[in-house]
């Protein structure tokens, strides 16, 4: 039977002895005392240091494009640079996840996130994944989808069947610790655990960030960034709708993040 490939536990032991010499697993280990969900949101999160702003990041949800706008606002002009970077003020919750914490708990900040539409999330990722073959982590799971009957050759359609049936098996494995970029919007921001200031969707993205800059009274000159679109792989978007199977399966696989955000 095909294993899948998982996100690291805290709780495993692989994590434990790895975190004896390394610090990604260091840092992991050290959040075990959190709830799963919890600590998804906060190995997450993106805190300036001014502690005005607190993004949890969600996987194919606009992710990128906010994490600039916080770059930009921190270095006081538009940001050019890698944004999966240390820069002076901005704070990254895996490497500093107990300021990250603090933040949360304390509710001095801003607290947001974005959402997206599961289907449309669903379908970005598997286009990332699966159809322009883009993304730097589809070698983690290449040998997995190979196994479970996925071929470049093959049609979209098919090729989404088997990407929906290794997410399903991914979360009868450990819905937990799914690799995030399908992993339930639930579990990536910590809903209900982690108390939001603001739930924005890309839907509204505009009228929602509009919404956290007031919050945290920052002029909204910001927005504008979010008119450019970064780490954009939603030019092959044509002939790829699901079915009607296939989107019931999307509806059932991903029932908790249609109710939890009503769509």
């Amino acid at each position: 039977m095909t294993k899948v490939r998982l996100e690291s536990d805290a709780d495993s032991l692989k994590v434990r002895a790895l975190g004896l010499v390394l610090d990604r697993y260091r840092n992991l280990e050290e959040m075990r005392h959190l709830p799963v969900p919890v600590r998804n949101a906060v190995g997450f999160s993106v805190l300036t240091a001014d502690r005005r702003l607190h993004f949890v990041r969600n996987a194919k949800a606009g992710s990128t494009s906010i994490v600039r706008m916080i770059y930009s606002y921190a270095a006081g002009e538009e940001f050019q640079g890698k944004t999966n970077t240390k820069f002076e003020g901005v704070i990254r919750g895996f490497h500093n996840w107990r300021a990250c914490y603090e933040a949360l708990t304390s509710r001095e900040p801003v607290i947001f996130c974005l959402v997206r539409n599961p289907y449309d999330r669903l379908m970005s990722g598997f286009r990332n994944f699966y159809v322009a073959r883009s993304h730097s982590w589809g070698w983690r799971h290449a040998l997995q989808m190979r196994q479970m009957g996925y071929a470049p050759g093959k049609s979209p359609e098919a090729n989404l069947d088997v990407f929906l049936d290794y997410i399903a098996l991914s979360f009868e494995t450990d819905e937990l610790h799914t690799d995030r970029h399908w992993r339930k919007q639930v579990h990536n921001i910590g809903f209900p655990d982690v108390s939001y200031d603001v739930i924005g969707r890309m839907e509204t993205l505009v009228d929602d960030m509009k919404q956290v800059l007031e919050r945290a009274k920052i002029n909204d000159g910001l927005i504008d960034l979010l008119s450019r679109r970064h780490n954009h792989t939603d030019d092959v978007r044509e002939a790829l709708a699901p079915t009607a199977a296939q989107r019931r399966r999307i509806e059932e696989l991903y029932a908790d993040d249609f109710e939890a955000f009503g769509y």
